[in-house]
């Protein structure tokens, strides 16, 4: 793992566990949740896309099944934080492992929200990574999606609408024709 990605996993590790420790409001899991999308469009890092699609998971199913469960999910998250700080990579993706493990055995209604909420988020982030210039084919694979289902939510958003353009054709010819000398 790049060092570059293990500070950010790191940092953004934290930041969900002060989260759930104060019990924030579930809307700044979700602001966390976009937050590391934006580093996924960066870096195309399975680790980040994990840790996106756990973040925005845990901020679906927080208000219904994680308010018992808060320190269980804390104890995981932070054994993932001390391991990646000190570079334990297989222990820190145990406890990832671990984590979506604990989230799904708590019952059969939550197993099955979490598949769902787990696929939605690919589905979301996805959509977000064409936002940030990344091609259908590029943001489906690296969220786990055939492109087919990420260009059927995709087409329903606003992300393919045109854009109006900001500078006239006459200018932007001339900025052109400035670049190369002509």
């Amino acid at each position: 793992m790049k060092d570059v990605i293990r500070k950010e996993i790191i940092y953004d590790l934290g930041q969900i566990q002060s989260l759930l420790a104060t019990g924030s409001d579930p809307e700044q899991i979700r602001v966390l949740s976009d937050h590391t999308i934006s580093d996924v469009a960066a870096y195309k890092d399975m680790d980040m896309i994990t840790i996106t699609v756990m973040i925005y998971a845990l901020y679906k199913i927080y208000p219904f099944s994680l308010l018992e469960d808060k320190e269980q999910v804390l104890k995981h998250v932070s054994a993932s934080k001390v391991a990646l700080t000190s570079r334990n990579l297989v222990e820190y993706n145990k406890q990832i492992k671990s984590l979506y493990t604990f989230i799904q055995s708590k019952s059969s209604s939550v197993k099955d929200h979490l598949e769902s909420v787990m696929q939605a988020a690919r589905v979301k982030k996805g959509t977000v990574l064409l936002g940030h210039g990344l091609t259908i084919g590029q943001a489906a694979g690296l969220m786990g999606l055939t492109n087919w289902d990420l260009q059927e939510y995709a087409s329903k958003t606003s992300v393919f609408e045109p854009t109006r353009e900001t500078m006239l054709t006459s200018k932007r010819l001339k900025v052109a024709y400035t670049l190369f000398n002509l």
